[in-house]
């Protein structure tokens, strides 16, 4: 989507370069992409774009850009037409995330696994907000940024739910750390605990070492004879 001429470090690019972009992008779709129209009519899709272009700032973040740009392929209502960041947006040694899986369970959320080394948030424990932000308003924000097939809302919650610690770096961006307010299991009082972001590395590293039956192989087997 990003015009070459970006640099991958550059943070952030004004609004002429991004209303380029976006009208190079849909320049794209309009001559490649299979069944255009077939969830939404050619005007609903140029009044979203419209309304894009139109309402811009003058200097934007790359994140910012990618939501934006987020938005308009999501619009489409097709699972397989989205937008990435950069590749090299993030170098490699800045790829860290929240080191907590979450799910969600009726209307509450709660931790899953704990890949932190603070181990006093324990599995079952309630998820209430991070930095104060109610967790259940980022998991509703999260589901913008998936554009599902005819808009299937179950698939959005899926990808909010099972992707939410890069759903949210794509959101806020990589952070040091995090403040989790939670409730353990069977206990109202509610707790705040600092928990420094993680890189995938040490994430499963600790993953292996608190929860030794969590990592499965995909197949086994064993040999039944000698034959060939």
């Amino acid at each position: 989507i990003f015009s070459s001429q970006f640099a991958f470090g550059q943070k952030t690019i004004t609004r002429e370069e991004f209303k380029k972009d976006l009208a190079a992008a849909k320049k794209n779709i309009e001559k490649y992409h299979l069944g255009l129209y077939y969830y939404e009519s050619q005007q609903e899709f140029e009044s979203r774009y419209k309304a894009i272009i139109e309402n811009l700032p003058e200097k934007l973040s790359i994140l910012e850009a990618y939501r934006l740009t987020n938005a308009f392929t999501g619009g489409m209502k097709d699972l397989h037409t989205s937008t990435l960041l950069p590749k090299n947006f993030i170098e490699k040694k800045d790829r860290k995330s929240i080191p907590l899986t979450i799910r969600k369970v009726g209307e509450k959320f709660y931790i899953h696994f704990n890949m932190s080394s603070d181990s006093s948030l324990i599995r079952g424990s309630e998820v209430i907000s991070l930095d104060g932000v109610s967790i259940n308003k980022d998991f509703e924000s999260f589901q913008n940024l998936w554009g599902t097939d005819n808009g299937n809302e179950n698939s959005k919650k899926y990808y909010a739910e099972r992707l939410f610690a890069r759903n949210y770096n794509y959101v806020y961006g990589i952070k040091d750390s995090v403040n989790v307010a939670f409730k353990k299991p069977q206990n109202d009082t509610v707790f705040v605990k600092k928990i420094a972001f993680e890189t995938p590395k040490q994430a499963t590293k600790m993953l292996n070492k608190r929860y030794k039956n969590v990592s499965r192989k995909n197949l086994n087997f064993k040999i039944l004879d000698s034959l060939n």
